[in-house]
């Protein structure tokens, strides 16, 4: 889901697909919902030992 912002801002408009503000919202939205999720997931794993 990372192309959740370029569709939001009209990446395929240059195609002629052209989204209406609604589902754009509903893009972003789901792209700071899955930056959350990321983040949450970095923070469950465990530290990498580093090797020296």
């Amino acid at each position: 889901m990372g192309v959740a912002i370029p569709l939001a801002a009209g990446a395929l408009y240059a195609w002629g697909v052209l989204l209406t503000p609604a589902i754009g919202a509903v893009l972003m939205s789901a792209s700071t919902v899955i930056v959350a999720v990321n983040a949450r997931l970095l923070r469950l794993k465990p530290p990498e030992m580093s090797r020296s």
